[in-house]
């Protein structure tokens, strides 16, 4: 069992944890969402790192047909990042969905830093939503961070938390890897 800690945790666009410790065990399900407000001492063994929590990223390439792709994005805003191209997002009342590829945070990395600068408009809660979120929604699977939820940790690091964007050095690290037998 690894506890994890950060600033946020990123639940859902509609919940958003501060002071709390997610639980995760050796099959990566999460067990526990422990606030630290109700705890009489810090948990032990926990894990704090500076940044944001969030579920797995989702890939929607990886599990549809581009037909598929097309028909079940139509009420969103789909970006297929590829080599970190230059993209424009419009804010309107359609969600965006960013589609890496992949899931594999060190394929990501370098193309996040590329694309960086197309994302300074929106709020880092925002891109967690398009990369986590909703993706996950599309593909009927649980989307919200939760207790019996089976996924991958992912740490959002060098997020500029005061103004919540990401920054050109945001990086995103797989916590999940570190989960002991």
């Amino acid at each position: 069992m690894n506890r994890f800690a950060s600033q946020l945790i990123f639940c859902s666009p509609h919940q958003i944890l501060r002071r709390t410790v997610v639980e995760q065990d050796e099959n990566k399900m999460i067990t526990n969402l422990i606030p630290f407000d109700s705890q009489v001492a810090e948990t032990s063994n926990t894990l704090f790192y500076d940044g944001i929590l969030s579920a797995g990223i989702t890939s929607l390439k990886q599990s549809l047909t581009q037909s598929d792709l097309a028909k079940y994005t139509q009420y969103y805003q789909y970006i297929d990042i590829k080599n970190g191209v230059h993209f424009e997002v419009n804010h309107s009342e359609k969600p965006f969905i960013l589609d890496f590829g992949t899931t594999d945070v060190d394929k990501i990395n370098p193309l996040l830093s590329k694309i960086s600068g197309s994302l300074a408009t929106f709020t880092i809660f925002e891109i967690i939503a398009a990369c986590v979120y909703y993706p996950a929604i599309i593909l009927g699977k649980p989307a919200e961070l939760s207790e019996n939820f089976k996924t991958d940790l992912i740490l959002w690091k060098n997020i500029d938390l005061v103004n919540k964007k990401i920054t050109n050095l945001s990086k995103l690290i797989n916590l999940s890897n570190f989960v002991n037998s």
